[in-house]
């Protein structure tokens, strides 16, 4: 763990949004910000400061943010080491991947210490612990998805009734590929368990899985925890901060504009000690001005920390408020550990893409519950380790697959897909799932839809998947690789999905590599269109996929059976795979090179240029 910690360190100094940020106040353990950009922190956030070239630490987590305002909670060792001053500036940034490190670290010692005990940690590492075999008591009359006009299907029912009949320490697992509507199951099983009094956690590793299961529950029964740029703008209505201050109304203005008018007075103070110091060095009588000037600031800062104070307790008590009477709580992870959440237990936690989960991940909202429902899928994307790349090893890390193989008997499908055209999800129902998910009826009507007749005959709406074969050379760039040639094509056939209508925010732009998605974001100026590796894309969806392949000499790391997947089910109506067909083909055993055969014994093979097309 500490090995993936140094990876983890030298990427987010890679990547890093640093922002500017004054010390307002520092009293006791909590240290008052003022940031050079509004409403970056979000309660329980965590904050790191960047101390040298490749230093970072934790700061600690928000207590309150308001605007360009954020208080701080730092423990003592941490200010000691720190030392932060009253009027001094300091670099901050989110540091949830660090802390997430240190959490899951935390949580280890406490496992082997013996400190920390639950039928969670037992599920996973007591080899002489059983689950009993899944059985399911519980009717379901209600079968309508919640918020939605329509109803769940036999095997989405099954797994709420299932959820529903669990006993304390009993696990769920949930296959949910994609587009098997496992999100409509998580909302179903957090309504109904809520109905009946308990208190659910749904949570994921990922933000937008959280928002997604979000959307639909009613707003007065559901709690969204997180940061505000990082969750979908339509759920804001569901946030702690948005309520908590919606609750407060007057009360809450009424010290703001007070703290905001004795801010500005203490700036003009500041101003005017700064005139008096100049002017006493030369004229006595300007001393008594610059003493009195020195107290009235004294005092000043004074009412402002009181005043501070006043508001961080009057909103902690309602969020505390909103936490405890809220029945269904949202959060990643890593903030289900975090203030405001740090000491609340639930009695179901939910995780989705808990195949994406390591064990300690999965394990820091787990033992906060005494049921689990974990929906994943073992063929999509595992837990992204910078220090481990065996794949087996890879596979006992994940929270899904590791109680998969330890529980099948406590596993059920979700068997039919919904959201991509039947030619695109066939692929990957056969060669991937061996047939254990189908198309629905409805998914052969599935069309992309254009407001003109395209100029290059693949991107004909009636034929949802494509190859383009380029003859294009890769390029090492580090330790990834580069195809320019792919890449150029891709703009082209990005500018004719535009030209024809396709909204920008309706295509995404995939690769495995990261050289070649940094290369294709310099190409395309396009503000809306998605540009991401493989890995970046799990749990989203396109109406248009365009697929660069990229590499030419070894496609393992392509046709690694849960990344390929990924990529192949990400679109709704047309997947565009742009590749070297000849180069691919000499690998015919491998799952790309299947792939190739299955689009081109549909005719669905395009040479490009456009004008060597058959």
């Amino acid at each position: 763990m500490l090995r993936e910690k140094r990876y983890v360190i030298n990427e987010l100094m890679e990547e890093l949004t640093v922002y500017d940020a004054e010390v307002v106040d520092v009293t006791r353990n909590v240290v008052d910000l003022r940031l050079s950009v509004p409403n970056v922190f979000e309660v329980g956030d965590v904050v790191g400061v960047v101390q040298g070239l490749n230093v970072v630490q934790v700061l600690g987590n928000v207590l309150e943010s308001i605007d360009h305002y954020v208080s701080v909670y730092s423990p003592k060792e941490v200010l000691e080491g720190l030392k932060p001053e009253v009027g001094s500036r300091i670099r901050v940034f989110d540091a949830e991947a660090l802390q997430s490190i240190d959490l899951q670290m935390r949580l280890i010692d406490l496992i082997e210490s013996g400190q920390l005990r639950s039928p969670a940690v037992d599920l996973f590492f007591d080899e002489s612990y059983r689950q009993p075999d899944l059985e399911v008591r519980f009717e379901l009359k209600d079968v309508k998805a919640v918020g939605e006009e329509i109803a769940l299907d036999e095997y989405q029912v099954r797994a709420v009734e299932a959820a529903l009949s669990l006993s304390d320490g009993e696990v769920l697992l949930v296959i949910g590929p994609p587009g098997t509507g496992k999100t409509r199951v998580v909302r179903k099983i957090a309504y109904m368990l809520s109905n009946r009094g308990e208190k659910v956690l749904i949570t994921s590793h990922a933000n937008i899985a959280v928002d997604n299961a979000v959307e639909g529950l009613p707003v007065d029964s559901c709690l969204r925890v997180g940061r505000p740029e990082k969750i979908l703008p339509h759920i804001h209505p569901y946030m702690l901060s948005y309520k908590a201050k919606t609750a407060l109304g007057e009360a809450l203005e009424l010290i703001e504009r007070r703290i905001e008018e004795l801010r500005r007075k203490y700036a003009e103070l500041v101003r005017w000690l700064d005139y008096l110091s100049i002017r006493s060095e030369k004229q006595l009588r300007y001393e008594g001005m610059k003493l009195k000037t020195m107290e009235e600031l004294r005092l000043t800062k004074s009412l402002i920390t009181d005043l501070i104070k006043e508001r961080r307790e009057l909103i902690n008590e309602k969020i505390m408020e909103l936490v405890e009477k809220t029945p269904i709580i949202a959060s990643t992870l890593i903030k289900s550990q975090l203030k405001p959440l740090e000491n609340v237990n639930f009695d179901t936690v939910v995780i989705d893409e808990s195949s994406q989960a390591s064990l300690t991940l999965a394990l820091l909202a787990m033992v906060k519950g005494r049921k689990w429902v974990l929906i994943g899928d073992h063929k999509q994307l595992l837990p992204i380790f910078k220090s481990v790349k065996d794949l087996r090893v890879q596979e006992s890390l994940s929270a899904f697959v590791n109680l998969l193989k330890k529980y099948p008997n406590r596993a059920l499908w979700l068997k039919i897909h919904y959201r991509s055209n039947s030619e695109i999800i066939d692929f990957p129902a056969k060669y991937i799932y061996e047939g254990n998910i189908r198309a629905s009826p409805t998914c052969r009507e599935l069309r992309l839809k254009l407001v003109k007749k395209p100029k290059y005959e693949f991107l004909n709406p009636d034929k949802p998947v494509v190859f383009i074969d380029v003859d294009g050379r890769e390029e090492r760039v580090g330790r990834s690789l580069v195809n320019e040639a792919e890449a150029h094509v891709v703009v082209e056939i990005l500018k004719e999905l535009l030209e024809c209508g396709v909204k920008p925010e309706e295509v995404g732009v995939i690769t495995p590599y990261k050289a070649q998605r940094n290369y294709l974001r310099k190409l395309i100026n396009v503000r809306d269109i998605e540009i991401k590796t493989v890995d970046g894309f799990q749990g989203r969806e396109k109406d248009v996929i365009v697929f660069s392949l990229t590499a030419m000499e070894d496609f393992k790391f392509v046709s690694n059976p849960n990344r390929l997947n990924v990529a192949l089910t990400r679109p709704k109506y047309k997947l565009i795979v742009v590749g070297n067909a000849r180069a691919l083909s000499r690998f015919k055993w491998s799952l790309a090179g299947q792939f190739l055969t299955y689009v081109f014994e549909r005719g669905r093979v395009y040479a490009w240029p456009p004008s060597s097309n058959p």
